[in-house]
């Protein structure tokens, strides 16, 4: 890195060493870089588009839920909720009062399940539970119905007061060829509303590594890989990753690691189905102008799993190699903060 030019992406453009590295500016002619956003001072402008009383039903995972639901749009479904002790919670799915209704819950899906906070973002506290044996995995250990039971009560106190318990979503087969089959990648798919018309402004794609649950990336931190998508075709761009795990050393990667496939020019599945579900889901979702999706390929085709209305351009910028900040704002017509802000 050079200095000169670290201390010039922080003082012009906002942009600190760590993003200095991520989004490889060093390989940039310098007018490129007020391309990119610094996300954090692009969070109010996104608030803006997209108020609060009409985000509420993104930020809040049940609220989503049973408003994907109201309007036909393909989600995963809320199996039942867990509160936190003396908050009991209203909700468009049962309150699963003990252990045995959770893991009756476990029986009936062999696959395992998925716990998250109803109000949670970037996967935080969110965490995968299959039979283990005569036990229950869940958080690395192996524990029973009671222990798990009273583990997802002690969280919930923390998270608002609740959990929501979902299936646990398999990728489609054919996805198997460029992911690690432990984890669900997920597609991050963006799209806004220009008067009657949604436009999908780029997608990226999520490839868990290992034996990670989560497809999060991280800025590298997670070891998983990032690829853009050809928003037109479905088709992958470039694989991406960090060689590091504590810096952004961000670096092409051909291959998935554990199957050997070529990432670049990866057919997705569903593609036509998933575009047509957010820019539906886009025009259900009412008061909002821009929503950053994360959406399940599965063997029966393309699931909501959230939708986001102060979505992170982190992940976009990174996998496509250039700034969005000009196509934001060619798209929605209004004006993000400047570099200089």
């Amino acid at each position: 890195m050079v200095p000169a030019e670290i201390l010039l992406a922080r003082v012009r453009y906002g942009l600190g060493p760590r993003f200095y590295s991520l989004y490889r500016l060093w390989r940039k002619p310098l007018e490129e870089w007020a391309d990119y956003i610094d996300d954090h001072r692009n969070k109010p402008w996104m608030h803006e588009l997209n108020p609060s009383e009409h985000r509420y039903r993104l930020d809040d995972k049940l609220a989503f839920f049973q408003h994907c639901v109201e309007n036909g749009l393909v989600t995963v479904p809320v199996l039942g909720v867990i509160s936190g002790p003396g908050r009991p919670v209203h909700a468009p799915a049962p309150e699963l009062a003990g252990p045995e209704e959770l893991a009756a819950l476990l029986d009936r899906h062999p696959d395992g399940l998925f716990i998250k906070p109803a109000g949670g973002s970037h996967g935080e506290g969110a965490f995968s539970v299959q039979r283990r044996g005569s036990g229950i995995g869940f958080r690395g250990a192996t524990g029973t119905a009671a222990e798990l039971y009273e583990y997802c009560r002690s969280r919930a106190a923390g998270h608002e007061g609740r959990l929501i318990v979902q299936p646990r979503l398999r990728p489609a087969r054919a996805l198997l060829a460029i992911m690690s089959s432990h984890g669900l990648g997920t597609v991050r798919a963006v799209t806004c509303l220009q008067g009657e018309r949604v436009r999908l402004l780029a997608a990226s794609l999520r490839i868990p590594v290992g034996a990670s649950d989560a497809d999060n990336f991280l800025h590298g931190a997670s070891g998983n890989l990032v690829a853009g998508i050809d928003s037109g075709t479905g088709r992958l761009l470039q694989g991406l990753g960090s060689v590091r795990r504590d810096w952004p050393e961000i670096v092409p990667v051909e291959r998935h690691p554990e199957t050997g496939t070529v990432i670049e020019g990866f057919q997705l599945p569903f593609w036509a189905e998933l575009v047509d579900l957010v820019s539906r889901g886009q025009r259900a979702f009412t008061g909002l102008r821009t929503i950053g999706w994360d959406v399940a390929i599965t063997d029966r085709g393309p699931v909501l799993v959230e939708g986001n209305g102060a979505y992170d351009t982190d992940l976009l910028q990174i996998s496509h190699d250039r700034g969005f900040r000009p196509v934001l704002l060619a798209a929605l017509g209004a004006a993000s903060p400047s570099p200089e802000a």
